[in-house]
């Protein structure tokens, strides 16, 4: 690995080898990498042949994937903590419509787990407002049951638990 330097790095339209966590090396574009801090340091940083591995499920790392691609033709994502509007994309744009059929009590923690890890921001952002979306003007059940928390979110129902750990139940 050698030191950045803009004029070492390659051209943004160079593939890189990437390896998931099952050994299975994919080859991605400047449309997927973009959108991801770990995968544009690694092609700054390293030789463009070399393979870059990420600790992520072969099944997550396509998810992510197909994500980016979504976006393949728009400008640079600016994160909503740089926004100047601050609101939700709207519930039809693609990458909302991505997360509609996501289930969140297997998978929700993945893909948030796989958006920090990768410094994905436009994931991550797009994660938050669909979470938002879902438990916005929920009781703290119905957010305890889509996060799959087994763990009462009541302060008053800690202080009263029954033998499986919730009151009335």
């Amino acid at each position: 690995m050698s030191e950045f330097n803009d004029e070492n790095a390659p051209p943004m339209t160079a593939l890189m080898k990437v390896q998931d966590k099952s050994g299975k090396i994919r080859e991605i574009g400047p449309e997927v990498y973009r959108e991801s801090g770990v995968f544009t340091k690694a092609i700054s940083y390293c030789d463009i042949n070399e393979v870059c591995y990420v600790d992520i499920e072969p099944e997550m790392l396509e998810e992510v994937i197909k994500f980016s691609l979504l976006f393949k033709d728009e400008p640079p994502y600016v994160p909503i903590k740089d926004s100047t509007s601050g609101e939700a994309p709207p519930d039809d744009s693609p990458g909302m419509l991505f997360f509609q059929d996501v289930d969140h009590k297997v998978k929700i923690w993945q893909y948030i787990r796989a958006a920090d890890y990768l410094e994905h921001i436009r994931m991550r952002d797009y994660i938050l407002f669909h979470v938002c979306k879902q438990v916005r003007g929920s009781s703290t059940e119905k957010m305890r049951w889509f996060f799959d928390f087994n763990d009462p979110l009541d302060p008053v129902a800690l202080e009263h638990k029954d033998e499986k750990g919730w009151d009335g139940e």
